[in-house]
């Protein structure tokens, strides 16, 4: 067999996009540092991920091992030097969000979140979100009142510790798909998949991207019956933390049409 014959690969993104991610670069605007392509090696075909290090594909692989057995996430084929190899999952993305598709929301997040969790201080979460809402005000984002009354909520509803561990934090529908022919639930994005993070925050995503109040409300109650980490006691703060950190890299990676800065003040009810 010809092996060099069996063996194609193809850039995830258009050369376009590419080009344009790299002047982007010159004017100080944040971007994610790695590569991504397709590689078929006969009938197969593989996501191949190549990072500008070492140390990160080897986390992502102990990340991935972590929940292998819950088969959400692809199998890994090879981690070496600065890359890792996934399998390519062949599947559709969520198009429809129906009662299916928020049961396989509620069971994946409860699976990630029983697997590794731990009560730790929420001081450091508490001072990262000060400071990421002290930047929206610098920024003249926030006005000097919306940000006091933010700071304000926000150590009102700090709790003294949180719940934290695995989570998937960029929890988009684009992020899921559901395999042909079995329908199981994928999250592809394995770069998404982070430890030591605030419980909550894939979800916070979700419900502040996609996800409806109703739906949320489904997901939590799904959550207490599988008993997973009780987070949504504190879910304010959550909400709060993730809302100031992701306003914050919009900023940073210029995406203003994305940037609704009512998406915290909206909080503000005194």
């Amino acid at each position: 067999m010809n092996l060099r014959r069996t063996r194609k690969e193809t850039a995830a993104y258009s050369l376009s996009k590419r080009l344009a991610s790299y002047f982007r670069s010159s004017t100080g605007v944040l971007l994610k540092r790695m590569d991504v392509s397709f590689v078929s090696l006969g009938k197969k075909q593989y996501k191949r991920i190549t990072c500008i290090d070492n140390y990160t594909p080897i986390h992502m692989q102990d990340l991935l091992a972590q929940v292998a057995r819950s088969r959400y996430f692809p199998k890994t084929l090879i981690r070496y030097e600065n890359e890792i190899w996934v399998e390519f999952v062949d599947g559709d993305i969520v198009k429809k969000i129906d009662s299916f598709f928020i049961q396989q929301i509620i069971d994946f997040y409860s699976s990630l979140y029983q697997c590794a969790s731990a009560l730790k201080s929420s001081e450091n979460f508490l001072g990262a979100a000060l400071i990421d809402l002290e930047f929206l005000m610098d920024m003249e984002l926030l006005s000097e009142q919306d940000h006091e009354q933010l700071r304000h909520l926000l150590l009102k509803n700090a709790p003294e510790k949180v719940w934290v561990g695995l989570d998937y934090t960029d929890a988009l529908l684009k992020n899921f798909v559901q395999e042909k022919g079995s329908n199981r639930l994928v999250a592809i994005d394995i770069e998404s998949l982070q430890d030591k993070r605030l419980i909550g925050f894939g979800l916070a995503k979700a419900h502040t991207t996609w996800m409806t109040d109703q739906q949320f409300d489904q997901v939590i109650e799904g959550m207490r019956m599988n008993e997973t980490p009780a987070f949504y006691d504190y879910y304010l703060f959550v909400l709060l933390c993730f809302r100031a950190r992701w306003l914050k890299s919009l900023f940073l990676r210029k995406k203003m049409k994305r940037l609704k800065i009512n998406l915290l003040t909206d909080l503000i009810t005194d």
